[in-house]
Order: structure tokens, then C-alpha cells, then sequence
């Protein structure tokens, strides 16, 4: 009985020991836990006085290096998205230069612009259809809804908002409300562009067809083959070119007639992916997919040739006239290349 007794009682000190361990082990891991959130507090806070001084250093940086002041706010709020690197970050684009960026927000993500003439209408399109903006001000004045929208182009005169879809609908939308002034149906739609007088706009359609819609009527020129992705007026409204978005080939045909003038156009060394954008130059005609290349429109020939071009050229823009062309490219930034020169 006593060495039962014995046995017991040790047997209770080791499990009074084994607990005392576990409570040890509890504590200390306790312990590690409240190191490691305070640790947590400490970088959250360091975080967060980085992210506060880079707001603030953003904003302070406008007039003096605008540069900076942007790349400050746009880091602060890529690290930190909140109202207060927002608001950094709109407070810095809305305080930059005018004709330097514009800051507007809308309904949604964007996929495609136009701009009017004097670039005082801004109308951007998405999934809900198109929101139209003020550019001096950067406000929100009207909005279309619709699906599937492919394509949209803004008068000279910004009266008017031409908008197509993947589905073969088409409205003519009076600004700012717009509201429908016209809509029709037919076949897909991929890309729209208005004439240098806003009387007419060119369609290309998905499979490749060309026309014209004036005065109510659609009148057809011609095919690029595969898919129009590209349109340009000359300045006298008598030619139009239409780039094909997989057959590598420009195409400019007689507004009147209808007919092609001169041969296709191919830019040769192209990319894979057939991005051909196209554009006026006076008389000639740009024709961009890989290299930029200025042709005689009516011979065909190539007078000069930009090679170094190795990213996909996504449209052509007139800032000072029909004289100046910019090549526009996106590869993570915007490229511009000067093709009068």
C-alpha cells in the first residue's frame, strides 16, 4: 500500500510537472505572438507614415516636377489604395498643367476613346455602354447604355456621338445627354470614324467591308479582306483608307466611286498579330504594323520607312493639322514617334 502511495504521488508530480511545461510553453508561445503583432503594428505604421509622406511629397513636388509628383502618387496608391492615396493621387493629376492629363472618372473601365476636334469632348466606352466628358473640367455630362460596344468616334464639332457594336447595332447620339437621334442594325461593327466636315462616317465591319453613311444612307466601297480595325479620311474627303486587322494590308478606295485607288498597301516586316493602323499625311498615306511606312497612294511606293518600331503602333493622331501625324504605340507606356520626319 505504501509504495502504491509512493507511485501516486510521483505520478502527480510528474503531471503537475507536464502541466507547468504545457503553461510554459502556452506563455511563451503567447509571448511570440505579441512580439510578432507588435512587430506587425511597427511595420504597419512605418507603411503607413511612407505612404502619408509620399502623398503629401507628391503634392508638394506639383509645379516643381510634375513628373515626380505623379510617380509619388501613383506608387502611393498602387501600395495602399485608400481614400486618402486617392485623394492624393486625384489631387495631383487634376493640379497638372492643362494639355499635360486629364483626370476624369466614369461608370466604368474604359476600353476605347475619341475625342472630338478641339478635344473638348472626351466619350469613352465599356461594358455598360458610353460615357461622355467634359475635358476642361473633367466631368461626367452624359451617358448611353449598351452592350457589346465596339466602336466609337465624336463629330468635328462634338454635336454628334456615333457608336457600333459586335452585333451589328448602330446610334447616332445627339450631345451632351446623348440621347438617339437615329439607330439601326446590320452587321457587326468594329470600328467608325467621322469625315473632316462630320457630314459623313466611314464603318468598317468584322468581315472586312467598308462603306459610308451620309443622309441616311449606307453606301459600300469596298473589302480589306479581314476585319477593318482602322479608319482615315483624307483631308478633302475623297479618299478613305481602311487597315485590315489580320491581313497585314491598307486599302484606299475613291469616296465617290467606290473603287480602290492604287495598289495594297503593306508595311512588310510586320507583326504576327496583323495591328495595321493607318493615316493621311498630306497626300500620302501611313500604314503602320511593325515599321511606319509613308506610301504615294496612287503608285504605291514606299518613300520612307520607320524600322525601329517594335511594338504594335495603335492609331495615328493629327496634333497640329493634317500636316503632323504621331504615331501612337502602348507597351506598358505611351510611345510616340514623329512621322513628318
Amino acid at each position: 500500500e505504501a509504495a502504491r502511495g509512493e507511485a501516486l504521488l510521483l505520478s502527480t508530480r510528474e503531471a503537475q510537472r507536464a502541466l507547468e511545461a504545457e503553461e510554459a510553453r502556452e506563455s511563451a508561445l503567447e509571448s511570440s505572438i505579441e512580439a510578432v503583432r507588435q512587430r506587425n503594428e511597427a511595420d504597419a505604421a512605418r507603411t503607413d507614415a511612407d505612404i502619408r509622406r509620399m502623398v503629401f511629397e507628391g503634392v508638394d513636388q506639383l509645379g516643381a516636377d510634375d513628373q515626380v509628383a505623379v510617380l509619388l502618387a501613383l506608387e502611393a496608391y498602387r501600395r495602399a489604395p485608400s481614400n486618402l492615396t486617392l485623394g492624393g493621387l486625384q489631387r495631383v493629376l487634376t493640379g497638372l498643367p492643362r494639355g499635360w492629363i486629364g483626370a476624369m472618372r466614369g461608370r466604368m473601365a474604359y476600353l476605347r476613346v475619341a475625342r472630338s476636334q478641339d478635344g473638348h469632348v472626351l466619350a469613352a466606352t465599356g461594358e455598360l455602354g458610353v460615357d461622355l466628358f467634359d475635358v476642361e473640367t473633367g466631368q461626367l455630362i452624359g451617358t448611353f447604355d449598351a452592350e457589346n460596344v465596339s466602336s466609337v468616334a465624336v463629330s468635328p464639332d462634338a454635336s454628334t456621338v456615333v457608336v457600333g457594336t459586335s452585333t451589328g447595332e448602330w446610334f447616332k447620339l445627339g450631345t451632351p445627354d446623348l440621347d438617339v437621334i437615329e439607330q439601326g442594325s446590320g452587321d457587326p461593327i468594329s470600328v467608325m470614324a467621322f469625315s473632316p466636315s462630320g457630314d459623313a462616317v466611314a464603318i468598317g465591319f468584322v468581315d472586312g467591308a467598308v462603306a459610308i453613311m451620309s443622309d441616311d444612307e449606307l453606301r459600300p466601297l469596298g473589302s480589306v479582306d479581314i476585319g477593318a480595325i482602322s479608319l482615315a479620311w483624307s483631308e478633302d474627303e475623297a479618299r478613305l483608307v481602311a487597315g485590315a486587322g489580320v491581313a497585314h494590308v491598307a486599302r484606299v478606295f475613291d469616296t465617290e466611286t467606290g473603287d480602290q485607288v492604287g495598289p495594297d498597301l503593306i508595311a512588310t516586316g510586320g507583326l504576327s498579330d496583323g495591328s495595321t493602323a493607318v493615316a493621311f499625311l498630306g497626300d500620302d498615306v501611313l500604314v503602320a504594323n511593325g515599321p511606319i511606312v509613308r506610301f504615294d497612294d496612287e503608285t504605291g511606293g514606299e518613300i520612307t520607312k520607320v524600322e525601329d518600331v517594335d511594338v504594335r503602333v495603335t492609331g495615328f493622331l493629327h496634333p497640329e493639322g493634317p500636316e503632323s501625324v504621331v504615331a501612337v504605340s502602348t507597351a506598358g507606356a505611351i510611345d510616340l514617334v514623329d512621322c513628318s520626319t
